[in-house]
């Protein structure tokens, strides 16, 4: 065999290699075990110690919700997405955060959002959630334009105290409506005309449940999803 006939067999096995590491990587494996789900936040908190692993969501093909409980009363909310051939944390929540999420699993697409909350138990009976982008008047190269202001509701009804919820196919028209006549877009909002819809949140609890906390979310480094905290509005600001 001649060096040149090497050489292409040498290429053809390589480039066989790297199809083969690329397709190991892409397709995710089976989610992992709850031994591993704590080691890996032990590496971020290693002060923490689990008492529950309440559940294991599966969002989508990519992505888990991790809801769990520290042994000294705390809320744990681990975002998990499938990066470079392994299950990775992307996000962690811990504390007394009292507030729903949304979760935008594509950085690239603004209607991949899904609504992911985790409350103290029987404390929530439902939550109304709003896409707000707010009426607007400006002159454009000599053209006056006018925005009109959007208001969608959608009602997420508590049956567990944590969840996850894909918005609605409302939501997700809108969105792609606002998306396509979009000037500029940015992160979670869509910046049109200046004016970005953004969502906001009422809460209905069951009982005098007083919100508010010292909890806090931070970011790991791993994946491009991306999470924005769904702030709560007053009845005065709707319309």
């Amino acid at each position: 065999m001649t060096k040149k006939r090497i050489f292409i067999v040498i290429i053809f096995l390589l480039s066989i290699l790297f199809v083969v590491y690329k397709l190991s990587i892409l397709k995710p494996k089976a989610f992992i075990h709850e031994n591993e789900i704590i080691r890996q936040l032990k590496e971020f908190e290693p002060n923490i110690v689990v008492q529950t692993i309440e559940d294991i969501i599966q969002v989508d093909g990519k992505h888990y919700f991790v809801p769990a409980s520290a042994e000294d009363g705390q809320r744990l909310s681990l975002y998990y997405q499938w990066v470079k051939g392994k299950w990775r944390i992307t996000y962690i929540d811990i504390g007394t955060n009292e507030f729903i999420y949304g979760w935008q699993l594509d950085s690239k697409d603004p209607s991949s959002i899904v609504f992911v909350w985790h409350f103290p138990k029987e404390t929530l009976e439902k939550m109304d959630v709003y896409l707000i982008k707010n009426r607007n008047y400006f002159i454009s190269q000599g053209r006056q334009l006018y925005s009109p202001k959007i208001q969608l509701k959608e009602t997420i009804t508590i049956d567990k105290h944590y969840g996850v919820q894909h918005i609605s196919e409302t939501f997700a028209k809108t969105i792609h409506h606002l998306y396509s006549n979009e000037l500029q877009q940015t992160n979670f909002n869509l910046i049109i005309h200046n004016e970005s819809p953004q969502f906001f949140a009422k809460y209905y609890y069951k009982t005098n449940f007083q919100s508010g906390g010292n909890g806090f979310s931070y970011t790991t480094g791993y994946g491009t999803s991306q999470l924005h905290i769904v702030m709560s509005i007053n009845e005065a600001d709707l319309e």
